[in-house]
């Protein structure tokens, strides 16, 4: 009888706690997929923020000094020039950068022409000779807001003031060089969109060959760019009342899940506690107490409860009679009995009572 009452205890004890899981657990996973049902989400890799582009170009022509040779003293670019009779040579710059949007940008700019000298016998590696830098623009850097840079720049080169300096440069050092002047603008862009950094440099050279009899001018202007800023969209829409109820049922889940944690480590730390009683009752007591099997039929004895283990062995002190004990629950109740005639005296230990 008492084994079969204690599987239905634990039977008992062991659904109710598999029905808290199952609860638990339809809550939890049920607020996640309502609150995933309740929103629309929509993603687009490639969405563009800023479109933004640079242009630049370079042009030029050579101012002739006084001859009897060509019918006009200006030249234009693309031709080949005779050195002795070149004055000066001109050289504009335009440049642009635009934005799709007004932006805060910073831009800086400055020009230099650079004379580059090179030894002509040297076959062994590096045969640069000298490089002397004129700046023909200072360094000017401008903030502004807005979504255009423009420039026009425009230079004269005193292509006699270069040539002297080389001849001048070799015939000194008895060397067999030859020489060029490199005319560069650089611009450098940084602008700021947000989290986002657009930075560009740029030079433009124009390259003029020095002591020759007939040069050819060079332009080497990098390729202009165009580019954009893209992000992530992520838009995020959805049903307010499905979403709070969703929230609703997690926080309930989490709650429930606590509880059921918390009343687990409760009801361990409250057996313990039976169990380290039961052992020192057992322990201090063995030579007056029996374990029996079955619980004793205690119909129509004269039942007195009492409230603690030493007035139950005070009873059997007087006595003389051996305590009966049997375990009504395993680890959780038991009871300590001492019948004498019609007469019953009785014990309770159990976790729910606290010692």
């Amino acid at each position: 009888m008492t084994s079969k009452v204690n599987k239905k205890v634990k039977l008992k004890v062991r659904f109710r706690m598999i029905i808290d899981i199952i609860l638990i657990s339809i809550l939890f996973f049920g607020s996640i997929f309502l609150f995933i049902f309740s929103n629309d989400i929509e993603y687009n890799e490639s969405k563009n923020i800023v479109d933004y582009n640079e242009k630049s170009d370079v042009k030029y022509s050579v101012n002739l000094k006084d001859n009897g040779y060509y019918p006009t003293k200006k030249l234009d670019m693309g031709q080949t020039y005779p050195a002795q009779l070149i004055n000066n040579i001109n050289i504009d710059y335009s440049y642009d950068f635009n934005f799709s949007k007004e932006l805060d940008y910073e831009y800086t700019y400055f020009t230099t022409a650079t004379i580059v000298i090179n030894d002509k016998n040297n076959n062994n590696g590096s045969n640069l000779l000298l490089k002397k830098s004129y700046q023909l623009e200072n360094v000017d850097t401008k903030v502004m807001r807005g979504n255009n840079i423009h420039l026009d720049r425009h230079y004269i080169i005193d292509y006699s003031m270069y040539n002297d300096f080389v001849n001048q440069y070799r015939a000194s050092l008895g060397l067999i060089v030859d020489a060029k002047v490199e005319v560069v603008m650089n611009v450098e862009v940084t602008a700021k969109y947000g989290d986002h950094t657009i930075h560009n440099m740029k030079a433009m050279e124009v390259d003029v060959p020095l002591i020759n009899n007939s040069i050819n001018i060079n332009i080497n202007n990098p390729k202009d760019i165009k580019d954009k800023i893209t992000e992530d969209n992520i838009e995020i829409t959805g049903n307010t009342f499905f979403m709070i109820f969703s929230v609703i049922m997690f926080i309930v889940s989490i709650a429930l899940f606590i509880q059921e944690f918390s009343s687990v480590i409760r009801s361990d730390r409250e057996q313990s506690k039976y169990i380290k009683q039961l052992n020192k009752i057992i322990n201090n007591n063995s030579d007056v107490i029996v374990k029996v099997k079955n619980r004793i039929n205690l119909k129509g004895h004269n039942v007195m409860e009492v409230d603690s283990i030493e007035k139950l062995l005070d009873v059997q002190n007087e006595l003389r009679i051996p305590i009966a004990y049997y375990e009504e629950i395993e680890n959780k109740k038991g009871y300590f009995v001492i019948v004498n005639g019609n007469d019953a005296w009785e014990f309770k230990l159990s976790v729910d009572e606290e010692r």
